[in-house]
C-alpha cells in the first residue's frame, strides 16, 4: 500500500475540484465534476499594459416583486405564505420555519447565515411528504422575470421523490432525486413567460414517500437578477473604474500593491467590473477576495453577471501569483458560473474578472452577484481520488496489467479504515474481474494508493472499470464510486515493455495550442501511433488524429508538419510539437488527453520529465507561432502518456462481423437464406479460415453447415453463403450462431456472432400500410380527449412509407386520455392465425399504457390479447376503466418492432381488434404509434409429430432411445403414427431419425450418435415431413 500526502509549500493542498458552467435558465444542481476552460491570454497578469485597475461595486436596485429570507422567523406575513399539506397527517413532514443551521436526523442543512429557513423533515418515522408552500406576487409586464432561491433537497433513494416549482399550477422547475444524492445551491428559474402585468402564484412543492429532507430560503423574484443586490448581500465597495484608476482595494495579484478583500463563508457579494482603454492599451477590473476555512470544507462560489466573465479559486502558496485550483468561464452575458473545491484548513483566494477586453463591458454597468457558501463538515467521508492503472489506452491483450487506485479520507476523523473494490468488465467478451483491498489507518487528506490483483485482458475491446469504497457510516456516499474505461489494444504477443511518463494537460486547448515532447538520448525509436483522446467528467472519449510538427520553425517553434497518419522516424533528443486543436474537438467543457506509442529499445522513456517534456503552450496567430504562458498543471488523472513497444504491432485477427440473414422478423414459409459477413481486423493476411453457422429451434439444432477455405487480405471482408434453411415451426425465436476459425488467431473474442430472428410461418391474408388511407380504423373515446390520429409524425416516423396511426401526431399525447383504436370486423382463418403490427412507443414509464384486445361478439365485450414477446408491466390502478389493472406496453421503446398476437382459440370467428391507450393526470411523452398491420394464416398439412420424440413426451431426448429399443423388442409401439404413402400405415415417423423412410435398429444407432454429438441433427422422411405450424406443441398427436 503506497501512501502520499498532498503537500504544497506551506500546507496541505486541496484534493479535488469542480467547475460547472450553467445558464441562467437552467436549474443548477450539484453535478459531476466538469472543468471549463480559461483563455490562454490570462492565467497570471491581467492587462495588456501589465497594470490592472479596479471598479466600484454598488449594483443598481431594480424592481423586486417578491423577497423573503425568513429572517423574521415567520412565513404568515411580509409576505404571506399558505401552507398546504397532503402528507400522512402526523405533522412531522409539514413545512415549518427551521433555525439555520438546521440539524435533522441524518445530517445538517446549513444555509447563508440568515438565521432561519423553510424545511420539511420527511425522514421522521418514514413520513409521507406531499407538502406545498404558496405565495402571490405581482408583475409589471416589462423585461425579463427571474426567480432566485436557495435549495437543499436530499431524497432517500427513490426517483419518485421530487421538488417542484410551479407558477399558477404549471411546473417551471422539476428536480428529481436519485440514490440519496443531495441537490444544493442557488437555483435560477426564468419566469419571463409570466411577466404580463398580472398577479401570479408561486408554489414550492415537495413530495417524498420516504425521503430525508427538503429546505428552501432566500426567495427573490425580480425583473433583472444581474442588477439585484439582496439586503443581506455585501457590496464590494470599490469606486468606479476607468482611465487612470489604480485599484488599491481588491486588486489582488493583478498589480502592486497586492490587496485582497476579506469575505466569509455564507456571504453574498455584489460587485462591479469593467474594461477601459487608453490607446493603445486596455485594462480590466479584477476583484480578488481572501477567505479562511476552519477545517476541511467543500466550498462553492457561484456568480451571475451581465457580462462575460471568469471566476477562480487560488492556492496562495507563498504569495502572488499563487496557483489556480479551479476556474470556470462564460462568453455569454447573463450566464451563471459555479466552481467547487475541497479545501483544507487555511487561507485561500477567489477572483472575478471580465472574460476579455471588449469595450462593451462598461465600467459602472458591468455587474455581478456571487454566492459563497460551504457544505457542512463530515466526520466520515471516504473518497475515490483516481483510477491509476489501467486507464484509457495503455494496456495490451495477454499483458499482465497492474491494477491501482488512490483513495483518501476527507472526513473529520483522524484515521479511517475502509474496503476498496475494483470491478472490470469487457464490453464484448463479458470478461470479469473483481479484487478488494483494505485501506487502513488513512489519515485526514492522506492519499493512499492501493495495488490490487493483476488483470490480463483476453480481448481487443473496451473495458469498463469501477472503483468503489465501502466505508462504515460514510456520510457522503456519492463520492464512493469512480468509473472509467480503457481499451486493450494489440501491441504484439512477445515481451511487452511499457515505459511511461505522465504529463498534465490544460483543461481545454484554446486557439491552436501545441505541447512539446522529445525522446531522450540512448533510445532509438519511431513514432508509429499518435492520437488525441478527450474526456468529459473524467470519462474517456474517442480518439482523433492530431498534427505533429518538427521544431524547425523560427526560434525553434513548430514548423514542418510530420504526422498525417503515417509513421515516421523520431530523431533522438530533437523536439516535436503536437497540435491539440487540429483534431476538430471544440467542446469547451472537455478535457483533452493525448498518447503516443514509440517502438524501439533503450532506457526508460523520458526519464526526466522536467527536462525532456515541458508544459508550454504555443499559440498560432496569423501564421506565426508564439510562446505563451506556461501551461497550467492540472490533476493527475488528465495527462499525456507515452508508451513504447519492443515487438511492434503485427497480429492475426479474424472477425465474425455480422449475421446478415436470417435476422429480424421473417414472415412466410421459407426456405430462408443463411448469410454472414466475416472480415480481417488484423495486420496479417488470413488464409485457410472456416466459418460455421448453426440454427437452433425449440426442438434442438435444425441447421448446421461449415464453409472452409476462406482467405482475406488485410482490411478485407466477405459474405459467406451457408445455404438455405426451412424452419420447423413458427411464432418462435431461433438462435443463429456463426463461428469463425482462423489459424493462429490472436484475438478470438470477436470470432463469434449471434442473432435471434423471429419466425412467423404462414401466408399474409390481410395487410394495411396506412399509406392510401386510414385503413378503416376508428377511435372510440372513453374520456373527453381525442388522441388517436392518422397521418405523419416527424419523431416516430413510420416503419414503411410515411403514414401511421398514433396518439396526437406532431406532439405529446394528452394527460387523462382514455381511448381505443379499433378495426372493422376481420375474419380469422379457419386454420388459425396471428394478428400483428409494428409499434413505436415512448410513454411515461409505469404510468401510461397501451394494450391490445379482441372481441368476437361484435364489439360488446373485449378480451386482452398478450403479445408473443409479452407486455412491459402491469398497470397499478391509476388509469381509466379501459386500462386499469391490466398489462400493457409502457416506457421508452423508440424503435419500430413487430408485435404479434397468437389467435389460437379464435379460429374461423369474426373479430374486432382494439388498441387501447390510457394516460394518468400528469407527465406525458410522445406516445404510441402503429404501422403495417397484418393478419397471418397459419400453414396446414403434414403429419403432426416431432422428429425423434418416439414416446411423444414433447421433446426428443435419451428416454426416446430406451422407448425405441423396447418397441423393437416387442414393446409398445410409438404413440404418434402417420398415414404417409408409399409407406404402409401405420408409419412411426418420429422414430425415423436417420431419414430413410423406415424404422429399424439403425435409427437407434443414429440416435445414440446424435446424442453424443457425433451426428449433426435429427432427420425425417421427405415423404412424411412433420406438420409445419406456428404452434410448437410438445404433446401434439396425429393418431393414437
Amino acid at each position: 500500500m503506497k501512501k502520499t500526502f498532498f503537500l504544497l509549500l506551506a500546507g496541505l493542498f486541496m484534493i479535488s475540484w469542480f467547475g460547472v458552467e450553467a445558464t441562467a435558465n437552467q436549474p443548477r444542481k450539484i453535478s459531476p465534476p466538469v472543468k471549463t476552460a480559461v483563455p490562454a491570454s490570462d492565467i497570471g497578469e491581467d492587462a495588456i499594459t501589465g497594470q490592472n485597475t479596479g471598479g466600484d461595486s454598488n449594483p443598481v436596485i431594480t424592481t423586486t416583486f417578491l423577497q423573503d429570507n425568513f429572517s423574521d422567523g415567520d412565513y404568515t406575513s411580509n409576505p404571506t405564505w399558505t401552507k398546504i399539506s397532503n402528507g400522512d397527517g402526523d405533522g412531522d413532514e409539514e413545512w415549518a420555519i427551521k433555525t439555520d443551521p438546521w440539524i435533522y436526523t441524518y445530517g445538517t442543512v446549513e444555509n447563508h447565515g440568515t438565521g432561519f429557513l423553510m424545511g420539511s423533515d420527511s425522514d421522521a418515522g418514514g413520513a409521507l411528504a406531499d407538502e406545498s408552500m404558496r405565495v402571490t406576487f405581482n408583475t409589471d409586464g416589462t423585461g425579463t422575470l427571474r426567480l432566485l432561491y436557495w435549495l437543499h433537497f436530499r431524497p432517500y433513494a427513490w426517483t419518485l421523490e421530487y421538488f417542484d416549482v410551479l407558477i399558477d399550477g404549471n411546473i417551471v422547475q422539476h428536480v428529481v432525486g436519485t440514490n440519496g444524492s443531495t441537490v444544493e445551491g442557488v437555483q435560477i428559474v426564468d419566469l419571463s413567460a409570466y411577466n404580463n402585468g398580472s398577479p401570479h402564484t408561486l408554489t414550492f412543492h415537495y413530495y417524498a414517500d420516504y425521503g430525508y429532507v427538503a429546505a428552501f430560503d432566500d426567495v427573490i423574484i425580480i425583473n433583472d437578477i444581474i442588477a439585484e443586490c439582496p439586503p443581506w448581500g455585501t457590496a464590494e465597495g470599490e469606486t468606479d473604474c476607468g482611465p487612470g484608476y489604480v485599484d488599491n482595494y481588491n486588486c489582488g495579484c493583478s498589480n502592486t500593491p497586492n490587496v485582497f478583500q476579506p469575505i466569509s463563508i455564507g456571504d453574498t457579494i455584489c460587485g462591479e467590473s469593467g474594461v477601459w482603454r487608453v490607446p493603445p492599451d486596455s485594462s480590466r477590473d479584477n476583484d480578488w477576495f481572501i477567505f479562511t476555512t476552519p477545517g476541511l470544507r467543500h466550498v462553492h462560489f457561484e456568480a451571475t453577471s451581465n457580462f462575460p466573465f471568469l471566476i477562480y479559486f487560488y492556492n496562495p502558496g507563498t504569495g502572488c501569483p499563487g496557483s489556480i485550483i479551479v476556474y470556470s468561464y462564460t462568453t455569454v452575458s447573463g450566464d451563471t458560473l459555479r466552481i467547487e473545491a475541497d479545501l483544507a484548513a487555511g487561507t485561500w483566494w477567489a477572483r472575478v474578472r471580465p472574460y476579455d477586453y471588449s469595450p462593451s463591458i462598461v465600467c459602472g454597468e458591468a455587474r455581478y452577484v456571487a454566492w459563497f457558501y460551504a457544505d457542512p463538515p463530515l466526520e466520515r467521508d471516504a473518497r475515490v481520488v483516481s483510477i491509476d492503472n489501467p486507464q484509457f489506452y495503455r494496456t495490451a491483450i495477454a499483458e499482465v496489467t497492474p491494477v491501482q487506485a488512490t483513495v483518501t479520507n476527507f472526513g473529520e476523523d483522524a484515521t479511517y479504515d475502509f474496503d476498496v473494490t475494483v470491478d472490470i468488465t469487457g464490453s464484448v467478451s463479458g470478461q470479469t474481474y473483481t479484487s478488494t483491498r483494505t485501506a487502513t489507518d488513512v489519515s485526514q487528506l492522506e492519499n493512499v494508493q492501493l495495488t490490487f490483483d493483476t488483470f490480463t485482458p483476453s480481448c481487443v475491446e473496451d473495458y469498463a472499470i469501477t472503483v468503489t469504497c465501502s466505508a462504515i457510516n460514510d456520510q457522503m456516499p456519492d463520492n464512493n464510486v469512480l468509473a472509467s474505461t480503457f481499451k486493450a489494444i494489440a501491441l504484439g504477443y512477445d515481451t511487452y515493455t511499457d515505459g511511461t511518463i505522465y504529463w498534465n494537460l490544460p483543461t481545454t486547448i484554446v486557439s491552436e495550442n501545441c505541447v512539446r515532447f522529445r525522446v531522450p538520448a540512448g533510445h532509438t525509436a519511431a513514432l508509429n501511433e499518435a492520437a488525441i483522446a478527450f474526456t468529459v467528467s473524467g470519462v474517456p472519449g474517442g480518439l482523433v488524429t492530431p498534427q505533429i510538427y518538427a521544431a524547425d520553425g523560427p526560434n525553434g517553434y513548430p514548423g514542418t508538419v510530420l504526422w498525417t497518419g503515417t509513421p515516421f522516424n523520431v530523431t533522438v533528443s530533437d523536439w516535436y510539437y503536437v497540435d491539440l486543436t487540429s483534431t476538430g474537438l471544440t467542446l469547451t467543457s472537455d478535457f483533452y488527453v493525448g498518447y503516443f506509442t514509440v517502438a524501439g529499445t533503450g532506457p526508460g522513456l523520458l526519464a526526466d520529465p522536467a527536462i525532456d517534456f515541458v508544459g508550454i503552450n504555443f499559440s498560432k496567430y496569423g501564421g506565426i507561432w508564439d510562446d505563451s504562458d506556461d501551461i497550467w498543471v492540472g490533476p493527475p488523472d488528465y495527462h499525456i502518456w507515452l508508451d513504447y513497444d519492443i515487438t511492434g504491432g503485427n497480429f492475426t485477427d479474424g472477425q465474425a462481423t455480422s449475421i446478415d440473414a436470417p435476422s429480424g422478423t421473417l414472415i412466410g414459409a421459407g426456405p430462408f437464406d443463411v448469410l454472414a459477413t466475416v472480415s480481417n481486423a488484423g495486420t496479417f493476411a488470413i488464409s485457410g479460415a472456416s466459418a460455421t453457422a448453426t440454427i437452433t429451434g425449440p426442438g434442438g439444432v435444425e441447421f448446421t453447415n461449415t464453409v472452409a477455405g476462406i482467405s482475406l487480405a488485410v482490411g478485407a471482408n466477405t459474405q459467406v453463403d451457408f445455404g438455405d434453411w426451412t424452419p420447423s415451426t413458427g411464432l418462435q425465436y431461433y438462435d443463429v450462431d456463426v463461428a469463425l476459425t482462423v489459424p493462429g488467431d490472436q484475438n478470438t473474442c470477436n470470432n463469434t456472432n449471434t442473432a435471434s430472428p423471429f419466425i412467423l410461418l404462414g401466408d399474409i391474408v390481410l395487410s394495411e400500410d396506412f399509406e392510401a388511407d386510414n385503413g378503416g380504423l376508428t377511435e372510440v373515446l372513453f374520456s373527453q380527449r381525442t388522441i388517436w390520429q392518422w397521418g405523419i409524425d416527424a419523431v416516430a416516423g413510420a416503419h414503411s412509407g410515411t403514414h401511421v396511426w398514433g396518439t396526437n401526431l406532431g406532439t405529446n399525447y394528452a394527460d387523462s386520455a382514455c381511448a381505443a383504436l379499433r378495426t372493422g370486423t376481420i375474419a380469422i382463418p379457419a386454420g388459425g392465425g396471428a394478428f400483428a403490427f409494428y409499434a413505436w412507443y415512448r410513454t411515461e414509464d409505469a404510468w401510461d399504457f397501451c394494450n391490445v384486445k379482441i372481441s368476437v361478439d361484435g364489439g360488446t365485450n373485449f378480451t386482452l390479447l398478450t403479445p408473443l414477446t409479452g407486455y412491459d408491466m402491469l398497470e397499478s390502478g391509476y388509469l381509466c376503466n379501459l386500462m386499469i389493472n391490466q398489462e400493457g406496453f409502457s416506457g421508452l421503446h423508440p424503435a419500430w418492432a413487430l408485435q404479434a398476437f397468437d389467435l389460437t382459440g379464435y379460429e374461423g370467428q369474426s373479430a374486432i381488434f382494439s388498441i387501447d391507450f390510457g394516460s394518468d393526470t400528469n407527465t406525458n411523452d410522445r406516445g404510441f404509434y402503429v404501422d403495417d398491420m397484418i393478419l397471418i394464416a397459419y400453414p396446414v398439412g403434414g403429419c403432426d409429430y416431432i422428429p425423434g420424440d418416439i414416446n411423444a413426451s414433447g421433446a426428443p431426448n435419451g428416454i426416446d432411445v430406451t422407448y425405441g429399443v423396447a418397441y423393437l423388442k416387442g414393446g409398445s409401439a410409438p404413440r404418434d403414427s402417420c398415414d404417409c404413402s408409399p409407406m404402409p400405415f401405420p408409419f412411426y415417423a418420429a422414430m425415423d431419425v436417420n431419414g430413410t423412410c423406415s424404422t429399424n435398429g439403425i435409427d437407434i444407432t443414429y440416435y445414440v450418435a446424435y446424442l453424443k454429438q457425433l451426428q449433426p441433427a435429427i432427420l425425417y422422411c421427405d415423404d412424411c415431413p412433420p406438420a409445419r405450424t406456428n404452434r410448437f406443441e410438445p404433446t401434439g398427436r396425429s393418431e393414437r
